[in-house]
């Protein structure tokens, strides 16, 4: 009877496997968004609504909604209310919800959807009242008022109700019969497209760009002021004089010797 030291044992072990190779694994993907091969790798929604829906059985009975809904992933379609920036590459998009009683809260219920790395720059440029479609996984909500979408894809995007229009033609169309403009423009989604002329702190609100309007060599020459949060200022403070920009925000109208702009946000 031959008997083989240890040694001799690993040596034969080791060629066994470089003939035989090892067993392999069926790669596994991940399911929170995972970009592989430039797609999300999500998974099929356990459940199809609107956010609106959503934010109404959060209202109802909070504890039972998340019993129905935590961990679950959603495919929710709704109309966006706002959208903000949070740290450093983060992009957060909220979709109107539901309030059962105004009187006792302000808030209500309503769906946040935190995106996902590969749809942050087309989130940017969604508009206030534009339908969209997120999917994503809930984080439940019922010990506060927003019901959180996390690893949220942008899988559909409605029409932008932002009305288009440059720097200086606004500037020129509030010169010409602010009125009419004011009707046309007020408080209305602007896709704004223009030069930057400066950057200016605000005084008792919040900082703004100048963009170059109409009639730039008068005394008193028309411009249009796009203020700024202060979550966008590190996007704004990297601007320089003769920037070409496009910026969204809400137009307030004609206000001391400029057309201001609210909300505003770059769009890359």
């Amino acid at each position: 009877m031959i008997r083989l030291s240890s040694s001799r044992l690993l040596v034969a072990g080791v060629l066994l496997l470089a003939l035989t190779g090892c067993p392999k694994k069926e790669p596994v993907a991940k399911d929170k968004g995972t970009p592989t091969g430039g797609k999300l790798l999500t998974p099929t929604p356990d459940f199809t609504l609107g956010a609106v829906d959503l934010a109404k059985e959060y209202e109802t009975d909070a504890m039972a909604a998340d019993l129905k809904y935590k961990g679950k992933w959603l495919l929710l379609e709704g109309t966006v209310s706002d959208i903000t920036l949070g740290h450093p590459g983060e992009v957060t998009v909220f979709l109107e919800g539901f309030n059962k009683d105004p009187q006792k809260s302000i808030l209500g219920h309503s769906a946040r959807c935190l995106v996902h790395n590969d749809d942050k720059a087309k989130s940017l440029d969604l508009t206030k009242g534009q339908k969209v479609k997120f999917k994503g996984e809930c984080n439940g909500g019922a010990l506060v008022h927003f019901v959180d979408l996390l690893h949220a894809e942008l899988v559909e995007v409605g029409t932008d109700p932002a009305i288009v229009v440059s720097a200086e033609q606004l500037a020129k169309d509030f010169s010409m019969d602010a009125a009419s403009a004011k009707a046309k423009y007020g408080d209305k989604w602007l896709l704004l497209t223009g030069t930057v002329v400066e950057r200016e702190k605000g005084i008792s609100g919040a900082d703004f760009v100048v963009l170059q309007g109409s009639d730039e060599k008068a005394d008193k020459a028309i411009r249009v002021e796009a203020a700024y949060p202060a979550e966008g200022k590190r996007f704004f403070e990297k601007l320089t004089k003769g920037d070409k920009v496009k910026i969204k925000g809400e137009c307030g109208g004609f206000v001391a010797g400029a057309v201001s702009v609210n909300y505003s946000r770059l769009i890359p």
